[in-house]
């Protein structure tokens, strides 16, 4: 669900169409592989049990149980199967999270600073903390499986707890910025232009306002930018506003006019037709689809 722009060999995914919004939590008890990708928020893997080998650029990265992998925005990675029993918990987050708590200035930019690091913790900590982990991995697991009354609470408080037990207790590694790849380089350049868009998608934003950003020329930026999305930067404008309008469509009852406006479409019909060609049907039949 969502938009997914792809990109050189991997493709930039979205976590859009979560019904709790923000934070999506992947529990996986079994061998898996994922694709090369790339995405805008921030993502943790813990591993329970087992081993989980993740590709970081082309370089190959083995977690042990109880290792933390706090994976960049911007960072192209791939989860490779590993033979065996295992057990991991993978939690995806946009920034808004830390937008939404009332924190101040200062406290936003430590846990953003933090989790802004491509970084790694091997399991150098205590037994009795890793038993909290382990715990807390289990709680989301069944809140997220049984959606009682609550659950969104409830997820949210577990997930924040997960996060600040790593952030207090655990001991992480920066993996030096040089070898993250030319790929991670490149979108560091245009990452003033991401959070632009993410501030201001519901006003009118011109290549103007976006090159300002960076201190760019046109020919520069849309170059740059078409070499690290593979897309032009209105098509990727226009899907960023349509992964918003796809959250209005599942937990609001505000029309889809109304949406459209809100997302930063000029007119409804331009809305329709860019919604249609990312989701393939129209905005009322996403919404009756996907909304009991």
């Amino acid at each position: 669900m969502g938009g997914n722009f792809k990109i050189m060999s991997a493709y930039h995914e979205s976590i859009v169409g979560i019904p709790w919004q923000n934070i999506k939590t992947i529990y996986i008890d079994f061998p898996w592989d994922y694709e090369s990708h790339w995405h805008l928020e921030y993502e943790i893997i813990y591993v329970i049990r087992g081993r989980q080998r993740i590709t970081l650029e082309k370089e190959l990265v083995e977690l042990k149980e109880g290792d933390f992998f706090i994976v960049a925005p911007g960072q192209v990675h791939s989860y490779m199967n590993e033979e065996g029993k295992s057990e991991i918990m993978i939690i995806v987050l946009e920034q808004i999270i830390f937008h939404n708590l009332g924190l101040s200035s200062k406290e936003k930019d430590i846990f953003l600073g933090f989790l802004s690091k491509t970084q790694i913790a091997r399991f150098a900590y205590s037994r009795e903390l890793k038993n909290t982990f382990d715990c807390l991995c289990l709680k989301i697991n069944k809140e997220r499986k049984e959606e009682e009354t609550g659950y969104i609470i409830c997820l949210h408080s577990y997930v924040y707890n997960f996060i600040m037990n790593a952030f207090r207790n655990v001991p992480f590694t920066v993996i030096d910025k040089q070898e993250t790849g030319v790929f991670k380089r490149k979108f560091d350049k245009l990452s003033p232009v991401f959070d632009y868009v993410e501030q201001n998608y519901n006003l009118t934003i011109t290549l103007e306002d976006v090159t300002k950003q960076v201190h760019f020329d046109k020919f520069y930026f849309c170059k740059l930018f078409k070499e690290v999305t593979d897309t032009t930067f209105v098509n990727y404008l226009n899907g960023f506003r349509i992964s918003k309008a796809e959250r209005e469509l599942l937990n609001t009852k505000k029309t889809i006019a109304q949406i459209s406006m809100e997302v930063g479409f000029e007119s409804f019909d331009s809305f329709a037709r860019a919604f249609k060609s990312i989701n393939k049907c129209t905005p009322s039949a996403y919404r009756k689809k996907y909304v009991v």
